[in-house]
């Protein structure tokens, strides 16, 4: 697992955690800011955060689209825009009264709009 005490490194850019056995990325990720490229690449992450909404300066996200639970994989092979697209979406929904997921090429409704 990853330290908690990740959330230190407030000025971190670039974060590979390739080629481990991870389940889960770290709760506190959204509060490193400056972040611009992540990859988990061959790990056994399913699901992301919503709170990576937050990641303002994020251009790139390398994960393994095909594993993806949350965002659904159509999502992730659209790329890190439309992940951090969705991860909004879905952070918000619990404070609006409409919820917008068009254009994202879902086959199905996402278990998270089923709160």
């Amino acid at each position: 697992s990853i330290p908690d005490s990740l959330q230190q490194l407030q000025s971190l850019e670039n974060l590979s955690m390739d080629g481990n056995r991870l389940l889960n990325l770290p709760r506190n990720l959204h509060m490193l800011t400056s972040l611009k490229d992540i990859s988990f690449v061959d790990n056994k992450i399913t699901n992301l955060p919503t709170s990576m909404a937050n990641l303002t300066n994020l251009t790139r996200i390398g994960l393994d689209a095909s594993k993806m639970n949350s965002p659904p994989r159509e999502v992730c092979m659209q790329g890190t825009k439309k992940i951090l697209q969705f991860c909004s979406i879905i952070l918000e929904a619990p404070y609006t009264d409409a919820i917008d997921l068009g254009g994202f090429g879902l086959r199905s409704l996402p278990e998270e709009v089923n709160y």
